[in-house]
C-alpha cells in the first residue's frame, strides 16, 4: 500500500515528540547526504526567505538560547 504525503504527514503527527524529532533528523540528513544541488538551493532559497521577513518585520527573531532550551524541552 503507498501513502500519499498527506496521509504520511497525518501519520508521523501522531508520533511523540522525541519520535518526530528523530524523525525529522533523518529526514533532513537524508537530504543532505544525497550532495543533491537541489536540496542545498533549497536551504539557501529558504534560509533568504526568512532573512528578508526578519528585516522587513514580518518575522520576530529569537534568541538562539531560548530556542535551544525550548527545543530541549520538548525532546525531554
Amino acid at each position: 500500500m503507498c501513502m500519499t504525503t498527506r496521509e504520511l504527514t497525518a501519520q508521523a503527527l501522531k508520533l511523540s515528540v522525541k519520535s518526530r524529532a528523530k524523525l525529522a533528523t533523518e529526514i533532513l540528513a537524508s537530504l543532505e547526504d544525497t550532495g543533491s544541488k537541489d536540496a542545498t538551493e533549497i536551504w539557501i532559497d529558504e534560509a533568504s526567505r526568512r532573512l528578508k521577513a526578519y528585516k522587513c518585520g514580518r518575522m520576530a527573531g529569537n534568541p538562539a538560547d531560548v530556542v535551544l532550551q525550548k527545543a530541549r524541552g520538548k525532546i525531554k
